[in-house]
């Protein structure tokens, strides 16, 4: 009866280790999933009104990164640009279908 015992708790400590394990491993896929975006130059932005339906949502994140040099925004590319009005926050904007270049 003793070494039915102890198998069972070794058995209960080999299943504990595994989850702790499985818990870890969870935990540092997260981790690695949320630093790598933002190691590649990534930003995400919430878009904030309509404007951009039907492509963007209210709500719908964008991931955003800079642009190369000398890159110019074709007609419907979306833009995010700092934000005059509020310090340290950024606006997104369409491109506009006209000549214009969003600034």
């Amino acid at each position: 009866m003793t070494s039915r015992f102890a198998a069972g708790v070794r058995l209960s400590a080999i299943v504990l280790r595994l989850a702790a394990a499985a818990a870890l491993a969870g935990v540092g896929t997260l981790m690695v999933w949320s630093i790598l975006p933002a190691l590649w130059g990534w930003t995400p932005a919430v878009v904030a009104s309509g404007s951009m339906s039907p492509a963007l949502h209210r709500g719908d994140v964008a991931v955003t990164s800079a642009p190369p040099r000398g890159w110019q925004p074709a007609v419907g590319q979306v833009v995010v640009v700092p934000d005059q009005v509020h310090p340290g926050q950024t606006r997104s904007t369409a491109s506009p279908a006209s000549t214009r270049t969003a600034c």
